[in-house]
């Protein structure tokens, strides 16, 4: 049947045991055509035997699945996301029949890890173990983009049964970014006009391949980096200095839909590189580029807090 993938599906549960697969909790409404795919690496077989070919065939050596899963920034399925690649998260009643679902960072090299559930209309593919090596979250004009990168298990058959949650979508004009010398002082300070922010977490993903088998049979993280960059209108030179001085501020983001939210706290942000634009016919901009390093103070060196209407996540709680 000729179809379109607008007409697929992707769903997605955290796992109790990892590589147990688990029925999808959440299903996710992408903007581009997930990547997620199976990896098979096979090597020739190159071995001399009174002939001029190389090789005389191949063997399977090693499988595993990979790829992006594009969405907007919301309220509710954002929780997995941030909750497996920072590890911990920790749910409280707030305000309002809101919950507030705390994230931080669990120290230690064990992930998170989810089984995904990808409906292609063809066919329907479950991808167990899955890790999240890198979140990215992108702001300009329009609605906040986030990307997922992923590695798994390979797929085996699965089967989709989707229901969708009603969802805060964010876009620009719901982002507000605060800077102060420490968390305090941005909480209470007045947002900095931005005209585009990038912010990208990385997990390095080892995929540990050992004797009986050619899928990974372990997966772990190693380091965390938090990095990313804004732009805004060179209205000032607050930002310069703080790249010529070696200037640490703390960074908010919140996003705000309603009474629905999600905030991300970087207590310790060091600016790498900036530059002024040059065109002589446009406003004069100016780009950061940034890297959140770990606080002694705040213990930490990223945090998020997402409200929403959701009592709780299976399985996300270190």
């Amino acid at each position: 049947m000729t179809h379109i993938s607008r007409l697929g599906a992707l769903g997605i549960g955290v796992e109790a045991t990892a590589g147990t697969a688990v029925a999808a909790t959440h299903w996710l409404q992408f903007t581009k055509g997930p990547t997620l795919t199976d990896k098979y690496e096979y090597e020739n077989i190159k071995t001399a035997r009174g002939r001029v070919e190389a090789s005389q065939g191949q063997k399977l050596m090693k499988t595993y699945g990979e790829g992006n899963i594009e969405v907007i920034l919301d309220d509710v399925t954002s929780v997995i996301p941030f909750g497996m690649i920072l590890g911990s998260v920790a749910s409280a009643t707030a305000a309002g029949n809101l919950y507030d679902h705390t994230i931080t960072v669990n120290n230690s090299n064990t992930p998170k890890t989810a089984t995904v559930i990808f409906d292609r209309v063809q066919d329907t593919r479950q991808f167990a173990n899955a890790v999240i090596e890198k979140l990215d979250i992108k702001v300009s004009d329009g609605f906040a983009e986030m990307t997922m990168a992923l590695k798994s298990r390979e797929s085996g058959t699965g089967s989709a049964s989707e229901s969708y949650a009603t969802v805060a979508n964010f876009n620009f004009k719901d982002l507000s970014v605060k800077f102060g010398v420490d968390v305090a002082a941005a909480t209470s300070a007045s947002p900095t006009p931005l005209s585009g922010l990038d912010l990208s977490i990385k997990r390095d993903v080892a995929m540990v391949y050992q004797t009986g088998q050619n899928y990974p049979q372990n997966f772990s993280y190693n380091t965390l980096e938090v990095t990313g960059n804004y732009s805004l209108l060179f209205d000032g030179v607050t930002d310069r200095d703080k790249y010529l001085a070696n200037t640490a501020n703390a960074m908010i983001l919140t996003f705000t839909n309603g009474n629905n939210s999600v905030k991300i706290t970087l207590p310790k942000v060091l600016i790498k590189n900036w530059d002024a634009s040059n065109d002589i016919d446009k406003e004069v901009s100016q780009t950061a580029d940034f890297e959140a390093h770990y606080d002694s103070t705040a213990l930490t060196s990223i945090s998020a807090v997402i409200r929403n209407a959701t009592e709780s996540y299976t399985n996300l709680t270190a």
